[in-house]
């Protein structure tokens, strides 16, 4: 009987014993698969990151550029307003001859049918 109970107790310590490496081998699997989700988590919220980054840049850079773009566009209005003054005013004087040549053609004439 003694024996029996010895065999008992040393089949009980071995099944405690694989039950504990059974454990132990879960809970070392279990930490693994934590540590490879944690890292995963970081290299996602580096990737986020990241890309918030380059947004941010991409945001600043398109703004510059748009700044760029009014002032070339008020340049472009600027020099094209002169332009359109210059013609303005070469057409003025041009018209303003042309009036002259007028006056004076009537005056010719005026004077060529006074000494008629």
């Amino acid at each position: 009987r003694k024996a029996e109970q010895d065999q008992r107790l040393l089949e009980d310590n071995m099944l405690l014993a694989e039950r504990a490496s059974h454990a132990r081998l879960t809970e070392e699997r279990a930490r693994e698969q934590i540590e490879r989700e944690r890292q995963k988590l970081m290299d996602e919220r580096r990737a986020v990151e990241n890309w918030r980054k380059k947004v941010e840049d991409d945001a600043q850079k398109n703004e510059a550029a748009a700044t760029e773009a009014r002032r070339r566009k008020k340049e472009q209005e600027a020099l094209l307003e002169a332009e359109r003054k210059r013609v303005q005013e070469t057409w003025a004087l041009q018209v303003g001859l042309t009036q002259k040549e007028a006056n004076a053609r009537r005056e010719a004439e005026l004077e060529a049918w006074k000494a008629w």
